[in-house]
Parts: structure tokens; C-alpha cells; sequence
């Protein structure tokens, strides 16, 4: 969804949940009010703003009120953290049922960048058991940071396993065999097609030089 797409969609979601909530002697809703209250959620993107607001309005404890921002950001941030704990449970049950010999498509992109930030699939799934628990709060941490800015972030479109990656280097690339799809088949087949297979590095050279940017193929041992 487009920016302006967005800021649209939230003055009709505010300009709803304001007349749900208006009294007789209450003032029509002020356009300033709700483009502050849009800079405040915007990050999180629309469609889990507007999930937030409707989880706002059926609460029990809070939900006779009109939401303010910080009663939409408090319940933005819990839905991530709990997203990044059912996301974990899935890689690490990957780990150990799957494990690192085999190319992997999770049904989730942002789990396909995490794991890219940390090293990539083999060397997750090389952690010894006394390190997991540290790998799953980097883990944890990074997903729901990513997963609170409400936009999917460029990802590596398969986790790359030591079969694909030894059969490639060695130019075997009629031995290298189709990855494991890991949880929805076909978010995962979305995931696999979306993705991309390059990651992004700017660099830059020292002060007064000419600034440089590469794009560096992914490596095939990640």
C-alpha cells in the first residue's frame, strides 16, 4: 500500500471509530488530530493498525474509550513479540527436524531476513544447544523489529543448506534439489518467488571520495 493509499484508509478508519465513539456534544472529528495520531502508527503499516483498533474497541478493559496512539502502539508491539515467539518455534523446530544439509522456504519472509542477518540457515543450525537460547533472543529481537515497521523488508528468497551449497561450488547444478517448504505451501512458493537473490551493502570510501555502492550476490554457503 502506497503512503497516501495509507493516510486515506486511516482517516476513514479514525473517522469511524471516532463516530462509534461520539457523543452528542462532541465535536467533529479535527483532520490535525488524526494526521498526528497517522504519523504516530504509520510504521506499522495499515492493515495491523486497523487490526489493532478493532482488538482496541472489543476489549473489555479499555474499549469504551476512544484508542489513543499509545493504546494502538501498545498493542502493535505485543502482537509482534508474540509473532516473533510463534515464528522461533518454527525455525527451531526446522533446525532440528530438518536441519542444515537441506535448502529451506519458510512461509514467512521476514524469518528468510532475520536468519540472513544472523549468518544464514548453516550456520543457525551449526549452534550448539548451550547457544540456542542466545539465538533465539537475537532472533526474537530482530524479528520483532522488522515485523514492527509494518513493511516487508528485502529477503533472500530460499535459506541456502550444505547440499545446494557444496553441489553449486562445485557446478553439480543438476544434483542441487528443490528446498523444503516449511509451514503454508503456498505462502511459502510466494516466498520463493518474491525473494530475491541479491543483499544489499553500501559502502562507503573515506572522506572526499567518490561515494561507492554495491549490491553483493548472495553467497551460496549462507
Amino acid at each position: 500500500m502506497q503512503n497516501n493509499d495509507f493516510i486515506e484508509d486511516f482517516a476513514q478508519l479514525y473517522i469511524a471509530a471516532y463516530t462509534l465513539y461520539k457523543r452528542p456534544r462532541d465535536p467533529e472529528p479535527n483532520p490535525i488530530v488524526y494526521e498526528l495520531f497517522y504519523e504516530s502508527v504509520k510504521s506499522f503499516g495499515f492493515d495491523a493498525v486497523k487490526s489493532a483498533f478493532s482488538v482496541h474497541i472489543q476489549s473489555p478493559d479499555n474499549g469504551q474509550w476512544m484508542p489513543k496512539p499509545a493504546d494502538i502502539i501498545r498493542i502493535l508491539s505485543g502482537t509482534s513479540k508474540d509473532n516473533s515467539h510463534v515464528a522461533w518455534s518454527k525455525v527451531k523446530k526446522s533446525i532440528s527436524t530438518v536441519g542444515s544439509y537441506e535448502t529451506v522456504v519458510f512461509d514467512d519472509p521476514i524469518i528468510h531476513r532475520v536468519i540472513q542477518d544472523m549468518g544464514g540457515w548453516i550456520s543457525l543450525c551449526a549452534a550448539s544447544v548451550e547457544e540456542q537460547p542466545f539465538k533465539g533472543n537475537e532472533f526474537k529481537s530482530r524479528y520483532t523489529a522488522y515485523k514492527s515497521q509494518g513493511e516487508i523488508p528485502d529477503y533472500p528468497a530460499k535459506l541456502y543448506g550444505i547440499h545446494e551449497s557444496d553441489n553449486s561450488s562445485k557446478g553439480l547444478l543438476e544434483h542441487i534439489p528443490n528446498p523444503v517448504l516449511i509451514g503454508d505451501p503456498e505462502k511459502a512458493n510466494n516466498v520463493l518467488i518474491i525473494g530475491t537473490d541479491r543483499k544489499s551493502l553500501q559502502i562507503t570510501t573515506g572522506p572526499g571520495k567518490q561515494f561507492t555502492q554495491l549490491v553483493l550476490v548472495k553467497s551460496m554457503d549462507e
